[in-house]
Parts: structure tokens; C-alpha cells; sequence
């Protein structure tokens, strides 16, 4: 306890972290002399030693649903699919980000998107080739390859034709060799 001053001195300096505060008085001729300290705490942190971080999330200052996790030194918002940004402030526009694919066409619906999908395609983003090969496409000696929108039935060496259904003579392809 510091007795009744005539007169004081405050000296204060930082050093790193801790920030020093040495204050002397003087009450006739006897000095005193007391040293202070506290913390100037970098940011994020509170407390004598900064030892504490605000808690970040209370109030879910995440928009549009987003959800807030803390990491102690920020937070960070998961966003739902149709906002972006720290905060999930930010509409995402997944039609300037390009995300319908294989030649879809992306129509905004404000909250949202829908990708009109190209012939053989599906999915969300238009990422699917529909299988067009079906169980009786080709003969059974015959092996279907699926392509964009079609197929193709690979023949076996004595067939050919679309369907793989005519057959084709060996011996007339040999004539004329001696």
C-alpha cells in the first residue's frame, strides 16, 4: 500500500510482451517504489497473461446458416453450398464458377442452381455419361462399347454390320490367294 504522496514519478516501457510500469513517490525524503506489470496481449487474446480468447461463435455470427467453428486464433464458417466467403456473407454464383459440366447449360435460380444437362449426360453438375450399352444392345458374341449419347457393338471376327448380325465369309476374303 502506497502511503500519502507529496510527490510521484511514472516511468512506463515495454519490453516485448509484458508491459512494465514502475512508479515511485516520494513523501519527504523517502521514496517508494513499486513495479507493475501487465500484458499488452496480442490480438485475439485477453486476460493478465493473456491467457484467454474470447469465445467467437456465441451468436453464430455465421449468415445464411453457415456454421461456426473457433480455432482460438479466428473463426471459421462451413458454409452451406449457395453462400460463400468468411463470414458466408457472399452468394455463391455457380454459374460464373462454371461448375455444370460437359457442355451443360447453367440456369440461377437465386438460392441455387440447375445445370440443364448436353444429350448423355446427368447428374447435379451434368458429371454423369448415361450408359447407353443396354443387356440386349449387341448380340452375345459381341461387345458393347458405350460412347457420348451412343454405342457401338465391337464384332467378333466373323460378324459385322451395326448389330454385329451379319456374317461375313472368311473363304471369300482368301480367294485369289494361291
Amino acid at each position: 500500500m502506497m502511503p500519502n504522496v507529496s510527490t510521484y514519478s511514472r516511468t512506463t516501457f515495454a519490453c516485448k510482451t509484458p508491459l512494465f510500469m514502475m512508479l515511485v513517490a516520494t513523501v519527504g525524503t523517502r521514496s517508494h517504489l513499486q513495479i507493475m506489470f501487465r500484458y499488452r496481449c496480442p490480438s485475439g487474446t485477453d486476460g493478465k497473461q493473456c491467457e484467454t480468447a474470447p469465445e467467437r461463435c456465441i451468436g453464430n455470427p455465421c449468415m445464411h446458416d453457415g456454421k461456426c467453428q473457433d480455432f482460438g486464433s479466428g473463426l471459421n464458417c462451413s458454409c452451406s453450398r449457395d453462400f460463400t466467403g468468411i463470414g458466408c456473407q457472399y452468394e455463391f454464383d455457380a454459374c460464373q464458377a462454371d461448375v455444370c459440366q460437359n457442355g451443360a447449360t447453367c440456369m440461377d435460380n437465386g438460392v441455387g442452381y440447375t445445370c440443364v444437362c448436353a444429350a448423355g449426360f446427368t447428374g447435379k453438375n451434368c458429371e454423369e455419361d448415361i450408359i447407353d450399352c443396354k443387356e440386349n444392345s449387341c448380340p452375345p458374341t459381341a461387345t458393347c462399347v458405350d460412347l457420348t449419347n451412343k454405342f457401338y457393338c465391337q464384332c467378333p471376327f466373323n460378324l459385322t454390320g451395326d448389330d454385329c448380325r451379319k456374317s461375313k465369309s472368311v473363304f471369300s476374303t482368301l480367294r485369289g490367294v494361291t
